[in-house]
């Protein structure tokens, strides 16, 4: 694990700290997550919203806090990715 780490890193104790949640993260990660879920896959939020079937409420309530939690923690993949971030980039 710690070669891989200085592999992908540069640094064998390689720690990334997040700051938790926040509303503030709600606007930054929002339009990521509005492109992902309307237009990625298509209408695929909207379908889970107006499905009807034996768990539907179910489905809708998990579906929506887990976006929800994803809109309000504080993590982006880009800022961690080592050095794959200058391909990106």
């Amino acid at each position: 694990m710690l070669l891989f780490t200085f592999w992908v890193y540069g640094d064998f104790w390689f720690q990334s700290h997040s700051e938790g949640f926040s509303f503030a993260n709600f606007s930054v990660h929002l339009p990521l997550y509005l492109i992902i879920s309307l237009i990625l896959i298509p209408s695929g939020y909207l379908f889970v919203l107006h499905y009807r079937g034996k768990a539907s409420k179910s489905i809708a309530v998990s579906s929506s806090l887990f976006i929800a939690v994803c809109l309000l923690y504080n993590y982006s993949a880009i800022d961690f990715s080592g050095w794959l971030k200058d391909s990106i980039n």
